[in-house]
């Protein structure tokens, strides 16, 4: 019976090895392989093989140069709805830098770029919001303000005082009842 996510030992890393050197260069060796090992699906096999066994794999962390080359690569060849074609990116990283990558390795970094990028992106729009609203602050004056209970800042206060100010002021705008309530 086979089960969904059975992980692999040495020792059938061996026996796919081993059966790989044997019948790797047939149109589907992956087949024959199960026969061997039926506990795995061929597609598992397969996978096994071309992302860890094949003694052919780069292992070697991706040098500055690649990395160049597969940020171009994804951006001219991805297509229009988004799709990234791995094996083709394989063989053209074998061909230009004669290393046999991991679609893997590929995925990996692509992937933990993005997020690099996109936490960036957040990081920078949290500041700007931040610089935004401490910018607007300077402006503040009592003429803005219809309800007298608002404090003011003196005019070189930090800018932690100011947004600690502008925080308290929404809070009191946000809950009346807290400060302003009749029972006081």
């Amino acid at each position: 019976m086979k089960v969904k996510g059975q992980r692999f030992t040495e020792e059938v890393d061996k026996i796919i090895s081993e059966h790989m050197k044997r019948w790797g260069h047939l149109q589907n060796p992956y087949m024959k392989i199960r026969e061997k090992i039926p506990k795995y699906s061929s597609k598992q096999i397969r996978y096994r093989w071309i992302s860890k066994l094949n003694p052919s794999l780069c292992t070697a962390p991706l040098e500055e140069n690649e990395k160049s080359f597969i940020v171009q690569w994804v951006e001219n060849n991805r297509t229009s709805d988004g799709i990234i074609h791995w094996k083709d990116l394989i063989t053209e990283v074998k061909k230009n830098f004669g290393k046999l990558r991991s679609e893997n390795t590929l995925k990996n970094f692509w992937h933990l770029r993005n997020r690099s990028i996109l936490k960036q992106k957040k990081e920078v729009n949290y500041e700007n919001n931040i610089t935004f609203e401490y910018e607007n602050v300077k402006y503040i004056n009592s003429s803005n303000f219809k309800d007298e209970n608002i404090s003011f800042l003196p005019s070189n206060a930090s800018r932690i005082e100011i947004l600690c100010w502008v925080a308290e002021e929404q809070h009191k705008r946000d809950f009346p009842h807290k400060y302003f309530s009749q029972d006081h």
